[in-house]
């Protein structure tokens, strides 16, 4: 195994725009083995500047949510380079999988590449949705390298607006990435190099297009003669030609840019109705069956070897820095001439002088808090973040929308307003936390000290006395002092009679401090927490399980209605005081990219019965799963 950074490098899988891929382990902060996809970024992006608008925008693409779109996780470097990774799952590249078709010779159905196909238009879809810097994210480098394929069926869309930022920084490397995947990318790219949604189209009809026949398109050829003299690499209804309906969809995307398709919506709704009418069914199982025939001597032996090399990595792996602090010999000569002793005399002095300190002070009682200026502190505390916080996600709305419409204007104040009752709920508690330890820290009575030259020894009967209201009592003590020996005597074994004589408050004797008296530890009373109204306590501390009120049933989705689709999704809802869900968070939907709208439509008009912890109005989370059949 060879390290790269913080990773161990099992096999090289390939490469991309970015550099080299590689499948590799390392151990996360729980000391256990993980599988990463590692790209060993190529030195055009080292420097600085491009470094940084590339590590930018993988921090924006945190935040996107597709079965299709797949965001790198960390990134960083260290003496050998830099690198990208993401957690590795079961999945090839299109470029690997195309050699292997070729090299086993395993035949697959018309419904495969159009599968695949759908799976990236959807991906590009949802990445035209949002904006970056004011423009909508593309793609425009997409290429059998930029694709990966799962074993459980789903396509991955790599590396989408890399040419985006790239071209903002680097003009000529934008060109060099372009020139490098001229094959699958639009003609105009090469003159322009500016991205465009057209460009996307006619990537998508490229690769469309090398799936069905193993040949690659040639914008500088007749494109009706391409397509239609073309043979398939797989036979539909016993013929070898591309159908009539592919044909026309696949001429319009492939058509110089002024004629093409505008965009990947248009395609994949003309793509969709033809699977329609020819009545075919392409489903994730029929593409993750082939693929797991397709690499099944491969993924027995990546996990062989993933078991073998597991134990050979070191439990501790720290990653080195990118940067190394350079050490000037006028420094070195400055660290020799150090003066050790006379600093050590002072750190002692300092410390002796520190222990004095805590030996004679004694504490102040802190003055109790009232409510108001409980409220108070928790306000200003509440305000001041919120500022930051607002910002924040107004930032965060605006890369992703642009200019927010009145919708987005409402889900962002909704969601400003559940940032601010958080806070203050968090705020609260901790406030009130504080002020309970400060009350609960009553002062210690002064103790008699005796003369020089005896050694006190106490002997204490600690016993607890539970009081009508339930709460516990430290016994009152009496201390008597014989010659060397001192003696605790306590005064509540057994039962108690009234006291009549008024009690004296002890005298102390002043003497000069020999040693620290010797203090007795207060009795901790146990307080039960109190329940704060409207917070999130766990679902099994109830005062009555929860009971659905209101069950809206799911409907089917047009798309998996016509795919003849059936699956479920799993997912966490809040449910407030009141029993109505407020928050829904998917947790899995099987197979992914079909039911979780639905789903997440229909729990928001669930409602529950009202959920208390001791008569209080809480908020829950809970698991709910919803089937589609």
């Amino acid at each position: 195994m060879k390290k790269y950074c913080r990773f161990y490098e099992l096999q090289k899988t390939g490469s991309n725009i970015l550099g080299e891929i590689n499948f590799s382990l390392t151990r996360d902060d729980q000391k256990e083995v993980v599988q990463y996809m590692v790209i060993n970024v190529r030195e055009e992006f080292n420097p600085e500047r491009k470094w940084k608008a590339l590590t930018e925008f993988f921090e924006f693409s945190k935040g996107l949510n597709h079965p299709s779109i797949l965001p790198y996780e960390i990134w960083g470097g260290c003496r050998d380079g830099k690198y990208i990774a993401t957690r590795c799952r079961e999945f090839y590249t299109l470029t690997a999988t195309l050699q292997n078709l070729k090299k086993r010779n395993l035949p697959f159905s018309f419904d495969i590449p159009i599968q695949t196909v759908i799976q990236i238009l959807s991906g590009l879809q949802y990445l035209n949705s949002f904006q970056y810097k004011g423009m909508p994210v593309y793609h425009n480098l997409l290429s059998p390298d930029e694709i990966m394929i799962g074993l459980d069926g789903v396509v991955y869309i790599l590396n989408y607006g890399v040419l985006q930022v790239v071209y903002d920084v680097d003009r000529k490397l934008a060109r060099d990435l372009i020139m490098e995947r001229a094959t699958f990318l639009a003609p105009e790219l090469v003159e322009k190099i500016k991205p465009s949604p057209k460009a996307d189209v006619y990537s998508v009809g490229a690769l469309l297009f090398f799936l069905l026949t193993g040949k690659h398109f040639s914008p500088e050829k007749d494109p009706d003669a391409q397509v239609s003299r073309t043979p398939m690499l797989v036979e539909y209804e016993g013929s070898r030609e591309i159908p009539e309906g592919l044909r026309k969809i696949l001429k319009k995307a492939l058509a110089p840019e002024g004629e093409r398709y505008k965009n990947v919506d248009i395609l994949r709704s003309v793509l969709e109705e033809f699977i329609t009418e020819e009545d075919i069914t392409p489903t994730t199982f029929n593409l993750a069956y082939y693929m797991n025939n397709l690499f099944h001597d491969e993924t027995l032996e990546r996990q062989k070897l993933v078991k073998r090399e597991s134990e050979k990595i070191p439990v501790e792996i720290v990653e080195e820095p990118v940067e190394v602090e350079a050490t000037y010999p006028e420094e070195e000569e400055k660290k020799k001439g150090f003066p050790v002793i006379p600093a050590i005399a002072a750190l002692a002095m300092v410390l002796l002088g520190i222990i004095i300190f805590l030996i004679l002070s004694k504490p102040a009682a802190k003055p109790a808090i009232s409510q108001e200026e409980l409220e108070r502190r928790i306000n200003m505390l509440v305000e001041a973040k919120m500022k930051e916080k607002e910002a924040q996600l107004r930032k965060e709305y605006e890369e992703r929308y642009g200019k927010l419409t009145q919708q987005q204007q409402e889900e962002f104040q909704k969601k400003l307003q559940e940032e601010r009752q958080r806070m203050l709920q968090a705020a609260r508690i901790e406030l009130l936390t504080q002020l309970k330890r400060r009350q609960n820290q009553a002062p210690s009575a002064p103790a008699k000290t005796e003369a020089p030259g005896t050694t006190p020894v106490t002997q204490t009967a600690q016993t607890e006395q539970k009081t009508e209201t339930g709460t516990t009592e430290a016994p009152a003590v009496e201390t008597k002092r014989t010659g060397e020996v001192s003696q605790t005597v306590t005064q509540s074994s057994g039962p108690q009679q009234p006291q009549t004589q008024e009690t004296q408050p002890p005298k102390t004797q002043e003497t000069k401090p020999v040693q620290p008296p010797v203090q007795q530890k207060p009795v901790p009373v146990k307080k039960e927490p109190q329940v704060i109204p409207g917070s999130i306590v766990p679902i099994n501390e109830l005062d009555l399980p929860l009971a659905i009120i209101k069950k809206v049933p799911p409907r089917m989705p047009a798309k998996a209605r016509r795919l003849r689709i059936k699956g479920s999704v799993m997912a966490s809802i809040l449910i407030n005081e009141k029993g109505d869900v407020v928050q829904v968070r998917i947790i899995r939907g099987t197979p992914r990219g079909y039911f979780e709208d639905e789903a997440r439509k229909t729990l928001m008009k669930w409602k529950f019965t009202p959920p208390r912890k001791k008569g209080v109005g809480v908020k829950v989370w809970k698991v709910i799963t919803i089937r589609f059949q």
